[in-house]
């Protein structure tokens, strides 16, 4: 059974494994895991969450509250051509599922979790880097379906991210699509 949680404390050590195995080592350490906790909580709220099954994570979804983030974790942001301030806006930082969860809807739940709690946060909307060369385009197919458009397109986004992408390696070539989701 998948049981979804927000992201805690004691996740850390899981948290990390999770990410180097999902998406590449080294993007996500401890260190940031803290950074992440601190960023997603807000008025007692955390935003982010994870997926479990059997014990294990299976899926994250990272969401900072409006107030609570500056800029992705790449190059690019586009405030002035959204209909709301960045003030108001919270930011969907990061989603990983690992292979078998995926396709079965276990993103859009994770995202419908953090969209509530935005939501009871008083947000107005979303926006997000959409990974362009995601397999099978999976990353913008499901933000399309949650009513995310999008905004502009940055290429070479993770570029100064110092990691080793999962698809080309260090540094990171690939492109983001800058999505947005509006809330009311």
């Amino acid at each position: 059974m998948i049981e979804i949680f927000p992201i805690s404390p004691e996740m850390a050590n899981d948290f990390v494994q999770f990410t180097n195995k999902v998406i590449g080592q080294g993007y996500y350490t401890k260190s940031d895991f803290q950074d992440i906790l601190t960023h997603s909580t807000k008025n007692n709220l955390c935003t982010s969450y994870v997926a479990r099954e059997s014990g294990s994570i299976i899926g994250v979804r990272i969401t900072f509250p409006p107030g609570k983030w500056t800029k992705g974790r790449g190059n690019g942001l586009s405030p002035k051509l959204w209909k709301v301030p960045i003030e108001s806006v919270g930011y969907f930082q990061s989603l990983f599922l690992n292979k078998e969860a995926r396709g079965k809807g276990l993103g859009v739940q994770l995202s419908l979790k953090s969209i509530e709690s935005l939501k009871a946060l008083e947000t107005k909307a979303v926006v997000c880097h959409s990974w362009v060369e995601s397999p099978g385009n999976s990353s913008r197919k499901y933000l399309k379906k949650l009513g995310f458009e999008t905004v502009k397109t940055y290429e070479r986004y993770w570029f100064d991210v110092d990691y080793t992408c999962p698809r080309c390696g260090k540094p990171c070539t690939c492109t983001a699509e800058e999505m947005i989701l509006y809330l009311d």
